[in-house]
């Protein structure tokens, strides 16, 4: 019998333990057995711990870490150094659960497609599982898209074509050799699976999807994801335009015929994720116009430095983004209002 290619399974922890034993038994149930699980315990306050050293005593591919708290993307980068070698790289959130046939299907394609990533579909899934888990697939009947050209992945206009599960790390797996080097950006507590991939989709020259879901996400109100703090939004956010001008446009990534809009795309990024919505969601006042004057700093930086250009914009746009930089409080509502 042929040897399964082997999966690197990446899992960083943080107070997930009520869910843990549902998504380490859904690695165990995979009809695909050649894996590592590699989890870190990111200071955790209650049993993640406890459940994660339990499964590590059962099976011997389940390699378990524990350091202080040290956020998401940390973490991850922790984990990443300690793959020595592997096929595959694949990772899964400590509070989901994935399909008994994922890996056996997503390899059997990347066998069949020499494709550099093999993408899935997702399901968003509260307690019950979706009856989609109980499914049988046949992997010869399933239609694979292989997509050649990785340009709709860097512009928004062609990503609204694209399926928003290209954005997350958790529903595909990536040959290692093609991503053993690129790390998250630790300055990144949001977005930082959409800057990973859009890194990724400029190293691989194949992709494979398939539209089936294989990855069931959990609705969890406690995830970063459930609870927006915004400051660290806006931060972030402004993190992730600087990191994507000096990676894609300083150090020359991009073909010259897409740079302009990748330009304008992120002149609208700073303009949408670092003023409007940080000053436009935030409910408390106070918070809300230090978040205001914060965004007028940011922005004005950026443009000295000419990471983003106002001159991309709509004149409607400039103005506004004008008077953030301005820091005239009330002309912004009262523009944001009218319009």
């Amino acid at each position: 019998m042929k040897k399964q290619p082997h999966i690197s399974i990446v899992t960083p922890a943080y107070n997930t333990g009520h869910f843990l034993h549902e998504t380490i038994d859904s690695i165990l149930k995979q009809t695909h057995q050649n894996w590592d699980f590699y989890c870190c315990n990111d200071g955790s306050t209650d049993n993640t711990l406890d459940v994660l050293e339990r499964y590590a005593k059962q099976d011997k591919r389940i390699h378990v870490f524990s350091h202080e708290n040290k956020g998401l993307t940390k973490t991850l980068n922790f984990l990443l150094d300690k793959i020595e070698k592997t096929d595959y790289l694949y990772f899964l959130d400590s509070d989901d659960y994935i399909h008994p046939q994922i890996f056996e299907i997503l390899t059997t394609i990347q066998q069949k497609t020499q494709a550099d990533v093999v993408e899935c579909g997702s399901i968003r899934v509260k307690d019950q599982k979706p009856t989609d888990y109980y499914k049988t697939y046949d992997i010869n009947t399933l239609h694979i898209d292989i997509q050649t050209d990785m340009t709709p992945y860097l512009l928004r206009r062609t990503r609204k074509n694209l399926s928003n599960g290209w954005i997350n790390k958790w529903n595909k797996i990536y040959v290692w050799d093609k991503v053993k080097n690129l790390r998250y950006n630790e300055n990144l507590s949001y977005e930082d699976d959409f800057f990973y991939n859009q890194q990724a989709h400029t190293m691989i020259e194949t992709k494979a999807v398939i539209n089936i879901p294989l990855y069931y996400w959990r609705i969890n109100v406690n995830s970063t994801t459930g609870n927006v703090n915004w400051e660290k939004y806006q931060n972030a956010t402004a993190s992730r335009i600087y990191a994507s001008y000096d990676y894609f446009i300083r150090d020359n990534r991009l073909a010259s015929g897409i740079k302009t809009e990748f330009m304008q795309d992120l002149t609208q990024d700073a303009y949408r994720m670092v003023g409007l919505k940080p000053i436009c969601r935030c409910k408390d006042a106070q918070l809300r116009r230090k978040l205001f004057l914060q965004a007028g700093e940011l922005l004005n930086d950026m443009i000295q430095k000419n990471v983003i250009l106002p001159a991309l914009m709509n004149p409607y746009k400039r103005f506004v983004l004008w008077s953030i930089r301005k820091k005239l409080y009330y002309l912004t509502r009262m523009l944001l209002i009218i319009k």
